[in-house]
This record gives C-alpha cells, structure tokens and sequence, in this order.
C-alpha cells in the first residue's frame, strides 16, 4: 500500500511575496528607485480625467455599470 500525500499547504506565490517585497524595497533605496519614484508620482498627478468615452470603454471591459447620477 501506498502512503497518501497530503496536498501542499503554500503556494508558489506566497514563497515570492517576501522576496519580492524585499527587492522593491531595496530598489526604492536606491537613488534611480528614488528617481523613478518622483516621475512616476509626477506623472500620475499630471494625468488629465478620463473621458465619457474612455470611462465607458473602461466600463465595457470590466463589466462593471457606471453609477447612475
């Protein structure tokens, strides 16, 4: 008779997170991780609103309904 296994308990992912954490932040500490950093933030504050359009399409891919006004 064989021994059952029992299934696995983690997965891959859970295994990456820490390590992934932990080069984000050792990047970040980094002067061209501080330097993308503040493009990245300056770039989403220059972004422009969506348009009706864009929101709409947005909308369509998700499949999520706009709130009525």
């Amino acid at each position: 008779m064989v021994p059952r296994l029992e299934p696995l308990q983690r997965t891959v992912t859970e295994h990456l997170q820490g390590v992934r954490d932990a080069a984000n932040g050792s990047f970040q500490k980094t002067e061209i991780g501080r330097r993308m950093s503040e493009r990245a933030e300056a770039s989403m504050k220059a972004q422009k609103p969506l348009e009706p359009w864009e929101k709409d399409l947005i909308n369509k891919i998700e499949g999520t309904t706009p709130p009525k006004k």
